[in-house]
């Protein structure tokens, strides 16, 4: 007998010298059947014990029948064999069909004993209950829901399938249905088996035959598993970075349409001179303009409301702004105060205080009775302003809502807030969109990830920091730096004035291309500056998925000191459900070793890469041969690759297509996470087995914990096929014998195969 799987249950003595067949039960198995709440002996359920109680007795007697249920100990009870009113073989030629007995949907059918009857009955039926005495035979392939409280075989069922596996080839489905008890009475009489309490949901076998050829063991109908040859991996996402909801930014036409050309940039480089037309120095400041060097400067400053003005109203009357765009501001400049030696810390860095540090502003001023004039400013920072006379770059992102677009009579951008006595130097000013250069390539957005992490190729002249971002605007902005190093001149994130082991590098990635078993290799450099320890850190990827907020954590970095220098990290994810983020997720890196005892020291980065290795397993390559009757839509069931159950996988396929080799190559609907295949690893490629099976036998799903069991009950003698079947929602919980498959009392019965 061919038995696998735990729900498939063999009950027999403990005692080998003991037959539990014989007339005389066993004499250990009578022990403590008193204390057995399922037992109840035959002897007091005897009409004649009434007494003359009448009724009473008799409701008494039913009582004790229903409890009498067949769990527990049962080999108190006879065995059960053929029926002496059935042939030895049946012959169906010309048999009636079963609608021939068919009543209403309350009713049982009841296939007489010595009678063969041929399923007929429609695509959906229900019936009061199949009760099997002579022969039910379902022509092969017949396709039919049948729904029925109970099964109960005395006689033969017999059914067959030869088609394709796949759900779209469901032949006989058989649905075992309510939560009421069912009581069995055999056909002809067996030693201690009264009408029997089957409990609910049974499909209960007693001296009857199964015949059920789902699957035959023949030449040339394959296995149901099979080693998996090797991997055919998916090819990347596509999804478009600029249009509809699934852009990671504003969508924005100018990316697209090289026709569009307002709203444009505005750059001032002073190269050719300086457009006194909208830039003014306010309230007797004096701007200059050094042809030589081609910069604007500011001088004769007496007080912190004087700098720079530029006049932004033409431009927006031109070229009206885009509501909730994001805009770009860049700024070149150098602070010469004459107290300070060249190249000392400036008083907004050494005072770390918005009050000493300058600011640039926006004014809005509205038509009369339109509403309030709008000034807003972005302090320059002390993590990203320059020494003393020394050229620096600030940079910033603005936006303008609906209400900072309407009724708009001027605009004045300003740059303001020095100490009396210094010189300010502008090398250039520009305010632009984003470019391409701030967005992932449109034709193919999912082979790296992240945006300038080698901040070799920024907006603003190459200096803004966008599309990269800060979540304490207050204290830091990312920063571009340049070094040069052994005569080449390289650019790097530089991330200053933290307060946080999370205050780093941060930029969102579209969370489309986050697909399902695809792996990514995480790298970058880092630059550590703490001289009094040293610091670990981890990259995470964390945001809002469909199984919750997630905080994934793909890469640790070993600890680093500042002696180390530039410090390389690397490894590789594979995606999973955590990141099935339903937004764009936001990569951040997180220290180990920092707090506030230590202290937040400065850090570097550069050359930060997500970078696509390969697709999901979306092909799966096996034997031809063993797969022969896998067909589309069937589900399958892909062993681990790791000493973790938990990592198997499950899958439908979509499509199948043969090779040349004679293999075929199963297209799942989902892709998995790539497995070890025969091809990576000869002798440890992973199993493949389709789960699906054309005929069906199902307990209902009403809530509770019990579903259907299929039992063949003290039928030694009478073997029995049942192959190719699937059980679905079957046994019940807590309740003894009570397995989705069972055979119990029937000894070995040679034939049998499950």
């Amino acid at each position: 007998i061919d038995l696998t799987g735990d729900d498939v249950a063999v009950e027999a003595s403990d005692d080998p010298t003991c037959d539990p067949y014989a007339e005389v039960p066993c004499e250990h198995d009578e022990e403590g059947l008193e204390d057995d709440p399922t037992f109840v002996d035959p002897t007091l359920i005897s009409p004649e014990d009434d007494g003359g109680g009448g009724a009473e007795v008799e409701a008494t007697s039913r009582q004790l029948m229903d409890e009498r249920r067949l769990t527990g100990n049962t080999n108190q009870i006879g065995t059960f064999a053929p029926l002496s009113c059935n042939p030895v073989e049946f012959d169906c030629t010309g048999a009636a069909g079963v609608s021939t007995v068919l009543g209403g949907e309350s009713d049982p059918v009841v296939v007489p004993c010595g009678t063969c009857l041929v399923y007929d009955l429609g695509a959906e039926v229900t019936i009061g209950g199949l009760n099997i005495i002579g022969k039910l035979h379902v022509p092969t392939n017949y396709k039919s829901t049948l729904y029925t409280p109970y099964v109960f075989v005395q006689g033969e069922l017999e059914m067959s399938d030869d088609q394709p596996i796949s759900e779209d080839n469901t032949s006989m489905k058989i649905v075992l249905t309510g939560n009421s008890d069912v009581m069995f009475t055999p056909h002809e009489p067996v030693a201690g088996a009264a009408p029997l309490n089957a409990g609910e949901k049974p499909f209960l076998v007693a001296g009857g035959k199964l015949n059920i050829h789902g699957w035959d063991k023949v030449e040339g109908s394959g296995k149901t598993w099979t080693p998996i040859l090797a991997n055919a991996a998916a090819d990347r996402l596509y999804p478009d970075t600029v249009v509809g909801e699934s852009a990671p930014r504003i969508a924005l036409p100018h990316l697209t349409d090289p026709s569009i050309s307002c709203p444009n940039k505005v750059v001032h480089d002073f190269e050719d001179g300086v457009d006194f037309s909208v830039w003014k120095g306010g309230d007797g400041n004096v701007l200059a303009y050094n042809e030589t060097s081609g910069t604007l400067t500011a001088t004769n400053l007496r007080h912190h409301y004087q700098g720079f003005r530029l006049d932004f109203t033409k431009f927006v009357k031109d070229c009206p702004l885009t509501q909730d765009a994001t805009y770009l501001v860049t700024i070149r400049l150098k602070i010469e105060d004459p107290t300070l030696e060249d190249g000392a810390v400036s008083i907004c860095e050494s005072q770390n205080h918005e009050d000493h540090c300058p600011k640039l502003g926006r004014r809005i001023i509205k038509a009369e009775g339109a509403g309030s004039l709008y000034d807003s400013k972005q302090y320059l920072l002390p993590s990203s302003i320059g020494k003393n006379n020394e050229w620096f770059t600030f940079s910033t992102t603005w936006t303008w809502n609906e209400n900072e677009l309407t009724d708009i009579v001027g605009q004045v951008l300003y740059l303001e807030n020095f100490k009396a006595g210094q010189i300010i130097h502008m090398d250039e000013f520009q305010f632009e969109l984003p470019s391409a250069k701030s967005y992932p390539p449109v034709d193919d957005p999912c082979n790296e990830l992240v945006v300038n992490g080698n901040a070799e190729n920024a907006d603003g002249r190459g200096w803004n920091h966008y599309p990269m971002w800060t979540h304490r605007s207050a204290s830091w902005v990312p920063t571009i730096l340049e070094e040069t190093v052994d005569g080449v001149a390289n650019k790097y994130w530089h991330i200053g004035n933290r307060f946080w082991h999370g205050d780093s590098l941060r930029f969102h990635v579209n969370h489309q291309c986050f697909l399902q078993g695809a792996t990514y290799e995480l790298s970058l450099r880092a630059r550590f500056t703490g001289e009094t320890h040293a610091s670990r850190y981890w990259f995470e990827i964390k945001g809002s998925t469909t199984v919750g907020y997630r905080y994934n954590k793909p890469l640790y970095c070993p600890a680093q000191s500042a002696a180390d220098g530039w410090v390389t990290c690397s490894g590789v994810f594979v995606v999973d459900e955590n990141y099935s983020f339903t937004s764009n997720p936001e990569i951040i890196f997180v220290t180990y070793d920092e707090n506030d005892s230590t202290g937040y020291v400065d850090w570097d980065f550069d050359d930060v890469s997500i970078k696509f290795q390969s697709g999901p397993a979306g092909g799966l390559e096996i034997d031809g041969t063993d797969a022969a009757r896998w067909g589309v839509n069937a589900d399958v069931h892909i062993t681990s690759s790791t000493l973790h159950g938990d990592d198997a996988q499950n899958g439908r396929v979509k499509a199948i297509s043969m090779k040349e080799n004679g293999n075929v190559v199963l297209e799942l609907e989902n892709p998995i996470t790539p497995v070890i295949s025969e091809e990576e690893a000869p002798g440890y490629g992973v199993e493949i087995a389709v789960t699906s099976r054309n005929i069906k036998i199902i307990g209902e799903d009403d809530g509770t914990y019990n579903g259907g069991y299929l039992q063949v009950f003290h039928s030694p003698g009478v073997a029995q096929v049942i192959e190719g079947v699937e059980f679905f929602n079957m046994g019940q919980s807590s309740r003894k014998n009570r397995f989705a498959i069972q055979l119990l009392y029937n000894g070995n019965v040679e034939g049998t195969s499950i």
